[in-house]
């Protein structure tokens, strides 16, 4: 146990320390990119004023680059949204509604990409202590990598279940592509990501949110078969001195 204590500490220094470097870096390239996104929108207007002229070639150039510039944008927000991750306030509630209520914000996502989703909640769910807010974070951000594990469709289930008296249990499976052997245990390093555009802080940050929980995160994964996450939640949360549940 207390092995399991010193590994939270060093791994929660250590995402504070990346987390103060992530907003440094996102702070220094948000301003110059909010001047090339209102420069590219001022060029946009010099342009649809030559109506006389062949202006397609220069307005696909300017929408490349406010495709680009929004990605940055993009990016920098999650690098932000990473070193501001409060400390979790908890509060008695259920695993559950945080699902159903994720997932009907999700459903039509999940539709357009052609994603069938199987949701099995468990029927006795018991109330827990939780931060809402930070736990349907940490499973959003696990979703999404799963839907984009599935290029081109595929099956999510989620469930929930009460294997004991101590705690309870969410899977996460997809059918994706599934994760090589030798990078499973890489999946949590924050940076490292295998896909084309992302920071690779996704699924740091939903450990991070599970290790404040006192829980935990085991992933399994197949190549060309798919991936299932198991988060473990405790029913009581030892902070200190303070017990809940």
């Amino acid at each position: 146990e207390r092995k399991k204590l010193e590994n939270r500490l060093l791994q929660s220094e250590r995402l504070a320390t990346i987390g103060k470097m992530a907003a440094r870096i996102a702070h220094e390239i948000r301003n110059p990119l909010s001047s090339i996104s209102l420069n590219t929108e001022l060029l946009e207007d010099e342009v649809q004023a030559f109506e006389s002229e062949d202006t397609g070639e220069a307005r696909g150039l300017i929408r490349a680059i406010s495709e680009e510039v929004d990605r940055l944008t993009q990016l920098t927000e999650e690098y932000l949204q990473f070193s501001r991750l409060p400390r979790s306030q908890f509060a008695v509630g259920s695993v559950n509604e945080v699902l159903e209520d994720l997932l009907d914000f999700l459903g039509p996502e999940l539709q357009r990409k052609q994603i069938d989703l199987k949701l099995e909640l468990a029927d006795e769910m018991p109330e827990i202590y939780l931060d809402r807010l930070q736990l349907r974070q940490a499973l959003l951000n696990m979703i999404r990598n799963a839907q984009e594990a599935m290029r081109h469709g595929g099956v999510l289930k989620i469930a929930t279940r009460v294997p004991d008296d101590e705690t309870v249990q969410i899977e996460i499976s997809d059918t994706g592509e599934g994760i090589p052997p030798e990078n499973v245990e890489k999946i949590f390093d924050p940076f490292y990501t295998t896909k084309d555009v992302g920071t690779g802080l996704g699924l740091p940050m939903s450990q991070q949110i599970i290790s404040d929980h006192r829980g935990t995160i085991v992933c399994q994964s197949v190549p060309n078969e798919g991936t299932t996450f198991l988060i473990t939640l405790p029913k009581r949360i030892n902070l200190g001195e303070n017990t809940f549940g």
